[in-house]
């Protein structure tokens, strides 16, 4: 199954509870029969040097994210939005039906160019990418030691890179709308987690904190499905991830471990964060070479703060070691995860111009004549 298929069965699953969600379990059934060997597939290291010069000199860990329920573009902003991608990528982005979607996919490909021209201190107009078989980007000329990766959802989108063997990226926001009561879609979910982290799950007495911690097990999961790259091909139970501190606005934490097939496998470190109050967001990583901080306001406010009649049950977060107090930093230091604006995103990068003129008004237009999201 291609990327945006499982991107869309994601959306579809966590989202749309009013849909036949028992239908997941048997798409992924069949996906689990490859079996894949995750020992080995997410560090094979098979790519080419792009150049003779070292492009990692200036390389760190990239953190950057985008507030995309913020942005209405104007006429200037969409053209210049196009002018900066590749032809093929400004065709699929007019595509979507509504402008929620095709904003969301023009940022991650903005964001993504952004991360990729200050990582690797490269020329826009000369980054080109493509996608793999399961539609993960990547660019046509390889650098040794290096990834990056893109995920939106809710009102953020965010992006990752680094001199790393493989990096994946997820966010997602806190709130399930689906139709059904919360119980039922968990029961509906049950193939996705392990007896361990439905355990994780269901400990809070309240639905606001049950739900919180799904969506923090799930961006963990995709994030790690992304890195390794092998999409739906896998069983999501033979992914254990054992969770020892509550996300708290603020800090970024590295203490979630992962069991693959039972063992622990220690060569994965994972960040997480909340970007806001309903926004998480987790990078997954193997050899990541430097560590960054997230640029977001240091309010101490646990995970799916409960309701005032909730206080008196509410868990007390466990403070550890591995909790790094954020930073706020516009500084060019590699590894913030920095907020940006339209204009911070795009300053800078070197227009392809690979469509007309004429082109370039008739994607404006398109544009225009969609509805903002779905009635």
């Amino acid at each position: 199954m291609s990327y945006d298929d499982f991107r869309a069965l994601r959306s579809f699953v966590l989202v749309d509870g009013n849909n036949n969600i028992t239908d997941n379990d048997a798409t992924t059934a069949a996906a689990i029969n490859t079996n894949p060997d995750l020992s080995n597939c997410s560090i094979n290291d098979n790519s080419k040097v792009g150049s003779d010069q070292d492009p990692m000199a200036a390389v760190g860990h990239s953190k950057l994210c985008f507030n995309i329920s913020s942005w209405c573009p104007t006429r200037d902003e969409w053209i210049l939005a196009n002018r900066l991608v590749q032809r093929d990528e400004a065709k699929r982005i007019s595509a979507f039906v509504f402008k929620r979607d095709a904003k969301a996919s023009m940022a991650g490909r903005l964001l993504m160019r952004r991360c990729l021209v200050d990582s690797l201190r490269q020329n826009n107009a000369k980054l080109n990418l493509t996608r793999t078989s399961d539609g993960r980007p990547v660019l046509t000329e390889p650098v040794a030691n290096f990834d990056f990766n893109i995920s939106h959802q809710g009102d953020f989108c965010a992006a990752t890179s680094g001199r790393c063997k493989r990096i994946g990226i997820d966010i997602m926001q806190m709130k399930y709308t689906g139709g059904r009561h919360v119980p039922e879609f968990f029961r509906l979910m049950r193939r996705q987690f392990t007896q361990g982290e439905w355990q994780f799950i269901k400990t809070p007495s309240f639905e606001s904190q049950q739900i919180a911690r799904f969506y923090r097990l799930w961006t963990l999961k995709e994030s790690y499905v992304k890195a390794v790259g092998i999409g739906l091909g896998m069983d999501l139970q033979r992914i254990n991830f054992r969770i020892c501190d509550e996300l708290r606005l603020g800090q970024e934490l590295t203490s979630t471990s992962v069991e693959v097939d039972g063992r622990l496998d220690a060569k994965w470190t994972f960040h997480e964060c909340l970007l806001d109050s309903t926004h998480c967001v987790a990078i997954a990583s193997v050899g990541l070479r430097g560590r960054g901080h997230f640029s977001l306001p240091a309010m101490p406010a646990t995970i799916a703060p409960p309701t005032s009649k909730d206080q008196s049950q509410q868990e007390s977060p466990t403070q550890a070691a591995s909790v790094s107090t954020c930073i706020a930093t516009d500084s060019a230091n590699s590894g913030c995860y920095v907020q940006m604006d339209f204009y911070r995103m795009v300053r800078g990068l070197d227009p392809r111009d690979e469509l007309s003129p004429e082109e370039l008004t008739k994607l404006w237009a398109e544009f225009c004549a969609k509805e903002e999201r779905p009635s």
